[in-house]
């Protein structure tokens, strides 16, 4: 599942230009509260994006919002 995520996650996140971080939730216990069995998931400043599957409109959405400020 999170292979998929990736494999859908990559084209996007180039064709927009964006920077990403792998981080494996099951390597912090802080994390591991926080999200649980919510992965694989996008998050950006502390905003979850999309859960289990990308999502692209709502990245998109994010994108948009992040670059009118």
């Amino acid at each position: 599942m999170c292979e998929a995520f990736l494999d859908e996650l990559l084209p996007l996140a180039r064709r927009l230009g964006l920077e990403y971080e792998l981080i494996d939730v099951d390597s912090s216990l802080q994390l591991e509260a926080k999200y649980g069995q919510r992965v694989p998931l996008l998050v950006a400043d502390e905003v979850v994006i999309c859960e289990y599957f990308i999502d692209p409109a709502k990245l998109d959405e994010y994108v948009r919002r992040v670059k009118v400020g």
